[in-house]
């Protein structure tokens, strides 16, 4: 069992009530979303100013922008990481 399974339990057991799970879920995506920002821009900015660091071609990189490429790469690749990730778990409330 994973760890964001026995959370899922844990945070659900007790709320029996379907807007009492909507509030727990967005809660924990706000709280995983802001834990992980500061991560992601930390290193997504190490990786572009390590790229200054190629002499004469970085000036024409940047002219290219690789820069801006990167950024959209790993961003893209974070957000359907996350998608696979947390939208596993949503399901249809049926009335």
């Amino acid at each position: 069992m994973s760890f964001f399974t026995k959370l899922q339990s844990v945070i659900f057991s007790g709320n029996k009530s379907w807007l009492a799970q909507v509030l727990a879920g967005a809660g924990l995506g706000l709280a995983t979303t802001a834990a992980l920002t500061g991560f992601v821009t930390y290193y997504k900015s190490q990786a572009i100013a390590n790229l200054g660091q190629l002499g004469l071609v970085s000036g024409i990189l940047g002219l290219s922008g690789v820069d801006t490429a990167i950024s959209i790469v790993i961003g893209s690749y974070l957000a359907g990481v996350y998608i696979k990730t947390f939208a596993g778990g949503l399901r249809m409330i049926k009335k």
